[in-house]
């Protein structure tokens, strides 16, 4: 569920599940829902194959989509119990039934942090993300995401002031600092002259292509401002190297006592305001 940052913790989470033995079937079903005024839909971005996973089968979603029903949203696990059900609170890995469902975002950067060589070999079966993932940028060449859209709504949009801090930060951290820019929201960044110097606007919907396309140049940057979003903090995950300057706001959501596990050598800007 979710968008493309929110399904590559997903299949890092399944991942983890294969590697200690267990089989895993996907259940994709929520792509299918049809879409509303109440919230956006998004898409699956790539094929599951990708990762190296099934999905459900009929036989087998119709089976857990009953068992989901009758729970409805318990999550307490009877111990003599076969059937769990997990989310990220309750999860624990020594409670694991004979049959589970997990269902979850699974937001914690260790987790794409041990599954990088996963995610490089499995995201490179797309032709243009693996151009990002192979490319060499310059040491000053820098990312700086802007996501607006439904954070409005929810109320962790980030501030100009956030972006303005961040700003005066690479300046002085970043040797031969420049940036371009990746939005959902390009009329607000053209309104706020503080990103007039900026090399390049890219504006980004939730579709497939244009997810795809927008992730593919993310990577080919060396340094991240990024957003509270997953969808630009996995790049700068995936891209971190020695010479990489990392500008992440703290605390990750305002209105949550969210935790992600940044990192410690990151740059973290106040987002409070």
């Amino acid at each position: 569920m979710g968008g493309f940052g929110n399904q590559l913790f997903q299949l890092c989470f399944a991942n983890n599940l294969q590697r200690i033995g267990h089989h895993i079937a996907l259940d994709i079903s929520n792509y299918s829902i049809p879409n509303d005024d109440s919230i956006e839909r998004r898409e699956l971005v790539l094929p599951t194959e990708y990762f190296g996973f099934t999905t459900n089968t009929k036989k087998t979603f119709n089976f857990w989509n009953n068992v989901y029903k009758y729970r409805k949203n318990n999550f307490r696990n009877i111990p003599l119990l076969p059937l769990k059900k997990f989310n990220d609170i309750n999860y624990n890995e020594g409670r694991i039934g004979m049959m589970n469902f997990f269902v979850g975002y699974w937001q914690d950067i260790n987790l794409i942090l041990n599954n990088k060589d996963f995610l490089y070999s499995s995201l490179s079966h797309n032709a243009l993300i693996k151009e990002g993932l192979d490319y060499q940028s310059k040491p000053g060449k820098t990312l700086l995401h802007i996501r607006r859209g439904d954070y409005l709504e929810m109320g962790e949009a980030l501030s100009i002031e956030y972006y303005k801090n961040a700003l005066r930060t690479a300046d002085k951290e970043i040797n031969e600092f420049e940036y371009e820019i990746f939005t959902d929201d390009i009329d607000w960044v053209k309104n706020h002259s503080v990103f007039h110097s900026a090399n390049d606007i890219h504006y980004s919907s939730a579709s497939k292509e244009d997810t795809i396309n927008a992730f593919s140049r993310m990577l080919m940057n060396n340094n991240f401002i990024i957003s509270n979003s997953t969808f630009s903090l996995i790049p700068a995950i995936l891209k971190e190297n020695a010479t990489s300057k990392i500008i992440s706001p703290f605390p990750w959501y305002r209105n949550s006592n969210k935790s992600i596990n940044l990192r410690k050598q990151w740059i973290k800007l106040d987002n409070n305001g």
